[in-house]
């Protein structure tokens, strides 16, 4: 079971001020010290949302988690941010290095984080240059996530994501913005759902209709399509000489 306060607890049993943590990107997994992601991973794994043996990863790792939808969910806006909250500075595929930056909300407006800056885990709120670190704006360069309970992490994927899929396709879900809640409440990763609608939607069957002077032939170099390709995928066509003048034929 997940728990929210003992990843803020770690967070702040390992302030700058606490003791001997400091800021490194190489001896960054308490040796002695922490940089941004790994503090990030060590606080998930001291709440129970990660496994004790979890690799710690980086911000990338982060959002891996995120796609995967069973440890982080996402927050689409800065409004719903509470504390234990997570936010990733540098878009996703981008923010290696030096080039991204991550924390844990300790409460609206205020982060707890490691930083170069401080040389360890500090707070930084509105009277103490949080907007330095921040936009609080979502953003492509910045986005907030929220650690799943284990519970609810457990309950949610009653359907396959192909199966939600399917029902996005259909409209049970909804569209836009109010599409992204409904399948984020549900439990469901909106990124993960909507790749398998655009893969799906990619795959859908194509047809034609047979016109007049119409070949197999003719049709499948229309399409882009080889004849052995469309016998496939219409084994009801027994001669490929043979077709009728408003026959259905699957192209794709």
């Amino acid at each position: 079971m997940g728990d929210i306060k003992k990843a803020l607890k770690w967070m702040e049993d390992h302030h700058r001020t606490k003791g001997n943590y400091p800021y490194s990107m190489v001896r960054r997994n308490g040796n002695p010290g922490f940089d941004c992601s790994s503090s990030v991973h060590y606080a998930l794994i001291a709440g129970g949302f990660l496994p004790k043996t979890a690799m710690i990863g980086s911000t990338e790792s982060l959002f891996a988690l995120a796609r995967q939808g069973k440890v982080l969910k996402e927050i689409f806006s800065y409004d719903e941010v509470q504390p234990g909250d997570i936010f990733i500075r540098g878009g996703e595929g981008t923010s290696l290095g030096a080039r991204g930056h991550t924390g844990m909300f300790y409460k609206k407006d205020g982060i707890i984080h490691c930083n170069y800056t401080n040389n360890g885990i500090s707070k930084n709120d509105l009277s103490s240059y949080l907007t330095y670190y921040i936009d609080r704006k979502r953003s492509w360069n910045e986005r907030y996530f929220r650690p799943i309970p284990q519970e609810e992490s457990k309950a949610v994927a009653k359907k396959s994501v192909s199966e939600i899929a399917k029902e996005v396709i259909a409209g049970k879900w909804g569209t836009g913005q109010d599409r992204v809640r409904k399948l984020e409440n549900a439990g469901y990763n909106y990124k993960t759902v909507q790749d398998e609608v655009n893969r799906q939607l990619r795959e859908k069957p194509v047809h034609y209709t047979v016109k007049a002077g119409d070949t197999l032939t003719g049709i499948g170099k229309k399409y882009g399509v080889d004849l052995k390709t469309i016998l496939r995928r219409n084994p009801q066509i027994k001669n490929p000489n043979v077709i009728s003048i408003g026959q259905k034929i699957r192209i794709k």
